[in-house]
């Protein structure tokens, strides 16, 4: 690094040392950061569901993104980086066949690491329990039976707000570690514990979250959050959407800076790994309980088809299976593969920016007509379950 670029930054760390931080026990960056210190890179694409495109978009970009990784991972062998969102992986499996083998391939190697656990990162506030449950058993269940594998932490760098109960979703989800980015009340990490005493090791550690330049005065400004006591950084980096992760800029710049002595350690990471050495280091973290909420009115309040829809078709696939095991009970067969494509659709359309409101008309009228073909099944499948516990009762 230029010797001017070194001092800019240098001066930059002195002026960020004299602020005022929120919390207690952060370290003050007068008394130096040392190589002791570690940032953990975490390279990240956060990919929208349906937002500003539609569905067939929502697929290219999808595997757009996944082929940009795996060429940095072929060619940069330090290079790791989260995705979350099984739907994602599922687009690349029915649409790519041979990038999905690759994907599997490090997958395996740990480089590329399941993120969230769920099948697509869902609204919390008005997706029902049963629809959190059902993303995470969908998602979970696809990492498991196409990796051999289930995601740890869960991800949620763009949700609009998280219920009380959602540490016990993860912790019984398999996830003990929870990334996220608004409605946060501590920087760094802190306990999140819900509403039935489940607890886990939650991170909100900076103001933003698709970081697709490195900036070096992003980067500084986050060394606040290094506390005393606790030597680690978590770090997540990169372009979402069509963006494809960080950049080949964005990557020497990593390198440069591990081997420059003014700053921390500074290397890519798995989010896993951070999260299990911190654990293991930390000391006085705080601790909140209880829901982490603020109201996005813009989304809540809007696009009123898409909200009916989506409790009409939760409540009638819970008559549906309901039904149907009732039936199933008498020996009938179960719906299985059905019922998980319903859900599959219904999952999906929970994403954050379909459900809420906040997307596009175009991208809007498909969730609805997604959804209104996904209701049709669940009747479906709901009479028919019914009218095999009436044969019961009239013919036997």
């Amino acid at each position: 690094m230029a010797g001017y670029q070194k001092t800019i930054l240098f001066l930059l760390l002195l002026l960020l040392a004299g602020r005022a931080y929120p919390q207690e026990n952060v370290k003050n960056t007068s008394s130096g950061i040392s190589k002791m210190d570690t940032t953990h890179v975490v390279g990240h694409a956060h990919m929208d569901m349906c937002w500003l495109w539609q569905y067939s978009e929502t697929m290219k970009m999808s595997l757009d993104n996944l082929r940009q990784t795996i060429a940095f991972m072929e060619e940069f062998p330090d290079y790791k980086m989260i995705q979350s969102q099984a739907a994602i992986f599922h687009f690349v499996e029915m649409e790519d066949p041979v990038l999905f083998e690759k994907v599997k391939k490090y997958v395996e190697e740990g480089r590329l690491e399941l993120g969230g656990g769920m099948w697509t990162e869902s609204d919390q506030v008005l997706t029902s329990g049963e629809g959190l449950v059902r993303a995470f058993l969908l998602g979970q269940g696809y990492f498991q039976s196409r990796f051999g594998k289930m995601a740890r932490v869960g991800w949620m760098p763009d949700g609009f707000g998280h219920v009380s109960q959602m540490p016990q979703l993860l912790k019984q989800s398999g996830c003990d570690y929870f990334y996220f980015h608004r409605c946060k009340p501590y920087l760094g990490n802190f306990w999140w514990v819900g509403s039935d005493s489940s607890r886990v090791l939650a991170n909100g550690n900076n103001d933003y979250h698709n970081v697709g330049v490195f900036d070096s005065e992003l980067f500084i400004d986050s060394l606040k959050t290094f506390r005393t006591g606790q030597n680690r950084l978590l770090f997540p980096m990169g372009q979402g959407d069509h963006g494809g992760g960080p950049t080949r800029k964005n990557i020497s710049m990593i390198h440069q800076l591990d081997k420059d002595p003014d700053f921390p350690s500074v290397r890519f990471s798995t989010a896993t790994e951070f999260f299990e050495k911190s654990e293991k280091e930390m000391k006085n973290l705080p601790t909140h309980h209880g829901e982490m909420q603020f109201i996005f009115e813009g989304c809540y309040t809007t696009v009123s088809d898409i909200k009916e829809f989506n409790r009409s078709c939760e409540n009638m696939l819970y008559s549906a299976e309901f039904f149907n095991s009732l039936a199933w009970l008498n020996g009938e067969s179960y719906p299985v593969e059905e019922l998980y494509e319903t859900w599959e659709t219904v999952a999906f359309n929970q994403f954050h920016d379909i459900l809420p409101g906040s997307a596009i008309h175009e991208a809007n009228k498909e969730s609805v007509a997604r959804y209104s073909i996904a209701l049709q099944k669940a009747s479906r499948l709901r009479d028919h379950g019914f009218l095999k516990m009436a044969d019961h009762v009239i013919f036997k």
